[in-house]
């Protein structure tokens, strides 16, 4: 669902809640902007609050993003000590308080070379098996991925992917 919908989480509960189906309801990529409401709705869904989600919904949601609303160094003015503990102005616990309230977060940290590489040769066997192709791991299509990461700034599985693919299809091409 787009995160415009949010606003009708209430009325799509009510709608499923007795079905005999099981239902996932699946924000991608989802972040918000300033001035942008929706997001309370699905914190009060994901809380068990007014407008929890029935047994029979559970909720996805993707984000490149921990915390899904912006922060601003405004933010942080209003912040407190109490008993010697810097604790956050509201602003920030509001914003930090739709992220905390997903039970599961799966970060994807940087690879190391080694993984990144070992990734690499994982997809363009994949790629290569999908076209009925061999292609030889060599030095340099090391090379070639090591730069590329180099390029993208980053070593992941989504460059690995994005390389595999590439240097594929380049091998196609020179068939």
């Amino acid at each position: 669902m787009e995160k415009e919908d949010l606003v009708y989480l209430s009325d799509i509960f009510t709608m499923v809640r007795d079905e005999p189906y099981r239902f996932i309801l699946l924000c991608d990529d989802l972040t918000f902007e300033v001035g942008e409401l929706s997001y309370k709705m699905l914190k009060s869904a994901l809380d068990g609050s007014v407008y929890s989600s029935p047994e029979n919904v559970l909720i996805y949601v993707t984000s490149n993003r921990r915390h899904l609303i912006p922060e601003y160094d405004s933010d942080k003015i209003g912040g407190k000590f109490v008993n010697g503990e810097l604790q956050q102005s509201e602003a920030m616990e509001e914003k930090i308080s739709l992220s905390d309230r997903f039970g599961l977060w799966i970060p994807f940290h940087v690879f190391t070379q080694d993984r990144y590489l070992h990734a690499v040769r994982m997809c363009v066997e994949r790629h290569a098996k999908e076209r009925q192709l061999e292609i030889p791991w060599s030095k340099e299509l090391e090379e070639e991925a090591i730069q590329w990461s180099h390029d993208k700034s980053k070593r992941c599985g989504r460059t690995a992917f994005q390389f595999s693919k590439n240097w594929v299809g380049k091998y196609l091409l020179d068939k």
